[in-house]
């Protein structure tokens, strides 16, 4: 391939992913690969091609060639630190997040894997430590922001988490998952009817999640509502009649109506 040749099929490889089909990203770009060992751009966006493909073992390599070729990129470098802690390598994880924070350490995202991988270590307070200069960083996103709260609660509870999803909810009052994160809270925080209330408001704006309509069933269930916990676990099954885990508890405790006598 002439060098122009290269740079067209590696942005249209780039185009590839960025609209969701890596399968062609990795048609487009492996031969290229093989042609210019040395161009980084390429080996980062095979990278997250393998990834989002749930390619493990050709994504780590992608990773690491990138790296080779370019060492102060982060991309690969980040890439590899939430390959290796979706695997369980967690010291390789740390090591990897650690060279990302070596590079930038201003970047939300670094620390966010950072503190992610400080936690699967099992030093809390270094995965805090990271967790708040994520927040300060000069790109925290929405993103950033609700994995900062849903980290909070992994590590210091519910209680602790639940002013920041409350706080993100004031901000983003149409994000669903936000809305099911502080229902999650509430609940356990032994606030049930705090609870409903976020996951009803949930349901309103967007009405097919089996697993909301499980969780407003259970709660029904526990509040002696019957037919409300009958109506929303019917919904859960009907949404996802494949997963097991939206069906009402078997035995005794299920939900059932008494018969007519």
């Amino acid at each position: 391939l002439q060098p122009e040749d290269a740079q067209i099929k590696y942005w249209l490889g780039k185009a590839y992913l960025q609209s969701g089909e890596g399968e062609k990203t990795i048609e487009t770009l492996e031969p290229i690969s093989k042609a210019g060992a040395n161009n980084y751009e390429v080996w980062e966006t095979l990278a997250e091609a393998y990834f989002a493909q749930n390619d493990t073992a050709n994504a780590l390599a992608a990773a690491e060639r990138a790296n080779s070729v370019n060492e102060f990129s982060i991309s690969p470098m980040l890439l590899s630190s939430k390959l290796y802690l979706a695997n369980g390598e967690k010291k390789k994880a740390l090591e990897f997040a650690q060279k990302a924070a070596t590079q930038d350490a201003a970047n939300a995202e670094v620390q966010l894997l950072l503190s992610k991988s400080w936690l699967a270590n099992g030093d809390k307070l270094q995965a805090l430590q990271a967790l708040e200069r994520a927040v300060h960083a000069k790109n925290t996103s929405l993103e950033v922001m609700v994995d900062h709260a849903k980290l909070i609660k992994e590590i210091n509870g519910a209680a602790n988490a639940r002013p920041l999803f409350e706080a993100l909810v004031q901000k983003y009052p149409e994000n669903a998952e936000i809305l099911n994160l502080l229902a999650e809270a509430q609940l356990a925080c032994g606030d049930k009817p705090a609870a409903e209330l976020s996951a009803q408001k949930s349901l309103k704006l967007i009405e097919v999640q089996p697993k909301m309509q499980q969780f407003l069933g259970k709660l029904e269930f526990d509040g002696g509502h019957l037919d409300q916990a009958i109506f929303h676990y019917s919904q859960a099954i009907a949404q996802a009649p494949a997963d097991r885990a939206v069906r009402p508890p078997a035995g005794p405790d299920a939900p059932v109506r008494p018969r007519a006598r």
